[in-house]
């Protein structure tokens, strides 16, 4: 069976603790190359060469491509200037990885006229290497984002079609995983709303406390069933109340087909903001 090359992708780690790693952008070629070395154990008695393992490995990955990412292109010329190490990881077509700490020894920029400008990357391992089999990982399959103004919302607790309201459905197959987490627009410019109020001002009354920001949503299966429902304590600013949902995240599910994404209010017309979530699907968690 032939593999698509472009499957094959190198990718950048964030530092962090489980560390993220994101895909250098706009990659056209990407290749990648094992070493090992042995060591040669021959002498004068020897008529042919005798070589034993125990010499060093490495890694070699390369890649070229288009600019298109003004950050990854800083971070990329700052690692090379400084000879500095960091995390970067090639992910093959069949899912199998090789992560591990590389240095830039090759990061190289050319621009013709009329043509896009374009990048040529090379890293070496500085480190030992992990390797990892498809059948060991998790795969993130995409992400999708539930966003529905406040003003659409269902006018009643009730789940299906009815009674009217954006409803937002994700579907998936039933042993593939849900990982719903609530980023803050500053985080994640595909978040529209950090909070939402059934109120029309801050310090409106009701409720009278100022407090008038939080989160309420439901969702249902494929089968109209409520399988998850949240209502948060209110706050009194759309930020305070994005961190208290943030911290109820992530929320998981898995074992349906479709996942509908809805809220309530009535009357609507006062409402605003709005349910903003991001919702990873995940294969083999």
């Amino acid at each position: 069976m032939r593999i698509a090359g472009r499957l094959m992708l190198i990718k950048i780690g964030d530092g962090a603790s489980p560390e993220s790693f994101t895909t250098v952008a706009c990659q056209r070629g990407t290749s990648n190359s094992l070493q090992s070395e042995s060591i040669d154990v021959s002498d004068k008695d020897t008529r042919w060469r005798q070589m034993v393992a125990g010499g060093s490995k490495g890694v070699s990955l390369s890649a070229s491509g288009l600019i298109a990412n003004a950050a990854a292109h800083r971070l990329l010329t700052n690692l090379s200037t400084q000879n500095a190490a960091y995390n970067f990881q090639i992910v093959f077509a069949d899912g199998q990885t090789i992560s591990g700490s590389f240095r830039v020894e090759t990061w190289a920029l050319s621009g013709e006229f009329n043509d896009a400008q374009q990048y040529e990357l090379t890293l070496v391992s500085a480190d030992d290497m992990t390797y990892s089999n498809a059948a060991d990982l998790p795969v993130l399959l995409r992400t999708e984002y539930v966003n529905i103004n406040a003003q659409n919302f269902k006018n009643a607790i009730a789940a299906g079609p009815t009674p009217g309201g954006t409803i937002i459905t994700i579907n998936a197959l039933s042993d593939e995983t849900l990982i719903i987490r609530k980023p803050s627009v500053a985080e994640d410019a595909s978040m529209t709303w950090d909070a939402m109020s059934r109120y029309g001002s801050d310090g409106a009354s009701p409720p009278g406390d100022g407090l008038t920001w939080f989160h309420g949503f439901k969702i249902s299966n494929q089968a109209d069933t409520e399988i998850y429902s949240r209502v948060t304590a209110a706050s009194a600013t759309a930020s305070a109340a994005q961190a208290v949902m943030q911290a109820l995240t992530p929320i998981t599910l898995t074992g349906h087909t479709a996942y509908q994404f809805w809220s309530w209010d009535t009357p609507l017309g006062d409402n605003r903001g709005g349910l903003s979530l991001k919702v990873e699907i995940w294969q083999g968690l």
